[in-house]
């Protein structure tokens, strides 16, 4: 399918990528329609790239330094080059006609048509259920792919609580500005505006514009707006001009009346004088985006409702409402949609948004609706052919599951750098994405389906380093394509889920790896090889200052991530288990008091016991200060000691001396080419899948000391 893709020159690109995949709570919708949204989409357009991205984020700077330090140079810039040849999706308002239906959206059948939000200007969009509403009989579709730009501008009038028979002023006349004026004049409000381009200013007469004002005369602003209420001023101030200047937002504080409000819809500035705000005692709110479920996953990517009695408008029932407003012919969009390109002209709507004053607010993009002259539930191809195979004498072909941060910064650049080693074929849940990785390590396909990857027989061996509830159902079909695979940690979410995928390798006697990297840690091989000659038991502490995440981090939701003792943990249960040998056995578990069970598993102290009466302690915990390097190992046996420094040094005692590295070595790139020699036949894995089936049951054994007393640890199922 084509899509829309900027690059970080600020181009824009019409690009073949695979079609979405299709997944729980989600509709495939072909587009008919999707509405460029100027302010936000047109900012990065032929911006300067990079060189600009970084002078408006200095962040990025201490991010390169991390990576410096993390990876060296020659990594930190690998990825800084790929950065820049990567290219990023745009756009999140259409509309189109849905043609498949996931799991749980069986009530949506083929052929409805609808409005969706928060996807990419594309010819095929997996929308969510949160994200789309139905277009009534009678809306033309082109309308009706403006319904997420609505909802930004019927959102920050809901937070303007006005009624009717209220002034409200709007500020910046773009396109969010225009569908402000409308929508307050459906609702009976008495409506003044402005904008610096006087162009806007009379389209917004056609909108419904009671009452223009000129925005760079502060005088005469408030004098009008004075005049045009009688007196008491604005009630409400919406402020939908962008570009970040503060100026719009205090006009708005001078136009309101005592105790008015003041909205910030656009991009303002928030530099303030307090002391009018104070005066009047003025109220000032943001507005986030289309309504109340933004941003929130357990709303829009699990598709948990907010119930009608607590919050009347979520963001979905806002694009009802617009939709609405448009079946009863109460707003008319016609006027804004005169600009239309296919979206073979992408690249030329984008030109003609940036021509200057008097370029147009907006532009729709137009699909066809069956390409090709293919029907209109033809499924849509999952899978793009980039270059010609080619099999070359010795090489491993390689496929790749997952693009995420990992992939790109830890196991692409080592697959890159491997010797007879090749990645032929990419995989993503996003189009987008699977083709920028494909297209950056020149491989064959890429693909959305990665059953189109596991089936291909040209390819030796699968890396899978997808989001962790992935792991679980593409590891088992790898097997059963008798695929040698290494899949990043955790094995699995559930120790039923990883004792099957034990069971399918060892039924497939294939070769398959855990990616527990730090047992191919340079001073962890030193140490283990030392433990296990010793001749009396060992005490091991291994602590762990991680970084704090966000409430809402994926890694923290129980259904993909596992939370932070399933989704990082298991490295350290498992290189605790790795070091003390055979008979782990966790005696106790204790977490520090939290908010809810993710945050006391990502804070908790540990203790193992091996048959040799070795003891280990994990101690890991995100309440650190983030100055402290990460990991930090302690060991002591036999009179000898040993300590190691985030991976970067190692002091030794009775045994040697100590040893620092230029670069932090966590082991992955051996343990990586520890796998891929196992694919040739060279020697055995070093972390196999039953150590990840391990790990999950020592998770289990930890979780039932934290319940108490009396509960279960599930049996093995092995």
């Amino acid at each position: 399918m084509k899509q829309i893709l900027f690059d970080r020159a600020g181009v824009v690109h019409v690009d073949d990528v695979p079609a979405p995949a299709v997944g729980p709570g989600q509709v495939l919708v072909r587009v008919a329609h999707s509405v460029i949204s100027t302010g936000t989409e047109t900012a990065g357009y032929a911006s300067g790239g990079l060189a600009s991205e970084v002078a408006s984020n200095p962040k990025l700077v201490s991010r390169v330094v991390d990576q410096v330090r993390s990876t060296g140079l020659r990594g930190a810039a690998d990825q800084v080059r790929d950065r820049l040849n990567e290219r990023r999706p745009r756009g999140y308002s259409g509309s189109g006609v849905i043609v498949a239906a996931g799991p749980g959206m069986e009530h949506l059948t083929p052929g409805t048509c609808v409005a969706y939000g928060g996807e990419p200007h594309a010819e095929y969009v997996a929308a969510r259920l949160q994200l789309i509403a139905r277009v009534p009989a009678g809306v033309a579709m082109e309308q009706a792919a403006v319904t997420t730009i609505g909802s930004i501008a019927l959102h920050g009038l809901r937070l303007a609580n006005t009624g009717l028979g209220e002034t409200v002023v709007v500020l910046g006349l773009g396109l969010v500005g225009q569908l402000a004026v409308a929508i307050a004049r459906a609702m009976g409000l008495h409506v003044a505006g402005g904008d610096p381009v006087a162009s806007r200013v009379e389209l917004a007469r056609r909108a419904g514009l009671d009452a223009a004002i000129d925005v760079t005369d502060v005088a005469g602003a408030r004098s009008a707006i004075q005049q045009f209420t009688g007196g008491i001023g604005a009630d409400a101030v919406l402020v939908c001009a962008g570009g970040g200047s503060s100026q719009p937002t205090a006009l708005a504080a001078e136009l309101c009346r005592d105790r008015g409000r003041v909205v910030v819809v656009g991009a303002a500035g928030l530099e303030l004088d307090r002391s009018i705000f104070y005066r009047k005692e003025l109220s000032l709110r943001v507005s986030r985006s289309y309504g109340p479920g933004r941003y929130d996953p357990h709303y829009e990517e699990h598709g948990q409702d907010y119930p009608v009695g607590y919050v009347r408008w979520t963001e979905n029932r806002n694009f009802s409402a617009f939709l609405s407003l448009l079946e009863r012919g109460a707003i008319d969009l016609a006027p804004l949609l005169t600009t239309r390109f296919t979206i073979a002209d992408a690249p030329a709507a984008y030109a003609a948004l940036k021509r200057g004053p008097d370029a147009p607010l907006t532009a729709v993009l137009d699909y066809p609706l069956a390409p090709q002259g293919a029907p209109l539930d033809a499924a849509p191809s999952r899978q793009i052919q980039l270059r010609s195979p080619v099999r070359r004498e010795h090489e491993l072909r390689v496929g790749l599951v997952g693009c995420g941060s990992f992939a790109r910064g830890q196991i692409i650049p080592v697959l890159r750098r491997a010797k007879g080693v090749r990645i032929t074929a990419v995989c993503a849940s996003s189009g987008a994405s699977a083709a920028n990785v494909a297209r950056l390590v020149e491989a064959e396909t890429c693909t959305t389906d990665y059953m189109d990857l596991l089936s291909d027989e040209h390819i030796d061996a699968v890396v899978i380093a997808t989001r962790h509830d992935l792991h679980h159902p593409v590891a088992v079909a790898a097997a059963k394509a008798g695929k040698p695979f290494h899949v990043e940690k955790p094995l699995a979410l559930s120790t039923a889920d990883a004792a099957e995928i034990v069971a399918a390798v060892q039924k497939a006697g294939i070769p398959a790896v855990v990616g527990f990297n730090r047992r191919s840690a340079p001073f962890i091989v030193d140490l283990h090889g030392w433990l296990s000659r010793r001749a009396g038991p060992a005490q091991i502490l291994i602590r762990i200052n991680a970084s704090a995440v966000p409430a809402d981090h994926w890694t923290l939701d129980p259904v993909q991530g596992g939370g932070r003792l399933v989704g990082e943990g298991c490295h350290f249960l498992d290189l605790a288990a790795w070091l003390g040998g055979s008979g782990a056995r966790v005696i106790a578990a204790a977490a520090l008091p939290g908010r809810d069970v993710a945050d006391q598993e990502g804070n908790l102290t540990i203790v193992m016991r091996f048959a040799d009466g070795s003891l280990a302690t994990v101690q890991y915990g995100s309440r650190g200060h983030s100055g402290l390097p990460k990991e930090r190992i302690e060991v002591a046996w036999d009179g000898c000691s040993v300590v190691i420094d985030d991976f970067r040094r190692m002091d030794t005692y009775g045994i040697g001396g100590s040893r620092s590295l230029r670069t932090q070595d966590k082991g992955v790139h051996d343990h990586l080419a520890n796998f891929l020699d196992a694919v040739r036949g060279c020697g055995d894995v070093r972390a196999p899948v039953t150590a990840g089936l391990d790990a999950a049951e020592r998770i289990d054994e930890i979780r039932a000391l934290l319940r108490g007393p009396g509960s279960a640890v599930p049996s093995s199922s092995r």
